[in-house]
């Protein structure tokens, strides 16, 4: 009875490993899955590219006035408010081939954003484009453009130029020169 008894023991304990076995062996992997989303919104305020100041004035005679500031643009919240605009006034020209050079300093103020500048040649506007010529220059500028890193700087000069002997009268013109600051990765 004994010997029945640890033999109905031991096929009992075998039984159970070859049991455990084959439920082992079917268990199987289990997959786990982390499924999320990531925005990424453009801030406008992110891209500061201004006119840092209105430096140097030169022309081709003395009798020639240049006068040159910067606008500080009111609108919008502080953070927003920029130099965007810089105007300036030359007088004086009395013949052909006298010129003025305006200059201004434009800076990337951008933390982390580097900007493309150059002129928008096709927007320049000349409105008495008889008695005057345009000549806009970004100093660096390779191919019309410069890539200016954040804190950097350059300066853009505007010539103007009397293009015509002789003047009748007082003769104006209204000058616009747009420049394109282009938002880079910055690398």
């Amino acid at each position: 009875m004994k010997n029945k008894k640890g033999l109905s023991t031991l096929i009992i304990v075998l039984v159970a490993i070859i049991v455990l076995g084959i439920g082992y062996a079917v268990i199987e992997n289990i997959t786990l899955t982390i499924n999320g989303s990531a925005t990424a919104t453009a801030n406008d305020a992110n891209f500061k590219v201004i006119f840092e100041g209105a430096t140097s004035n030169s022309a081709s005679n003395q009798n020639i006035t240049v006068t040159n500031s910067i606008v500080e643009d009111e609108q919008g919240t502080p953070e927003k408010q920029q130099k965007l605009h810089a105007v300036f006034s030359v007088s004086g020209m009395t013949k052909a081939g006298d010129y003025a050079d305006v200059t201004y300093t434009v800076k990337n103020k951008s933390e982390d954003i580097s900007a493309n500048l150059s002129v928008d040649t096709s927007n320049i506007v000349v409105s008495n484009s008889t008695y005057f010529t345009v000549t806009p220059t970004i100093t660096g500028a390779v191919g019309g453009s410069i890539t200016l890193d954040p804190g950097d700087d350059t300066t853009v000069t505007i010539r103007v130029t009397a293009a015509k002997t002789p003047i009748d009268n007082n003769q104006t013109s209204s000058i616009t020169v747009p420049l394109i600051a282009a938002p880079q990765a910055t690398q």
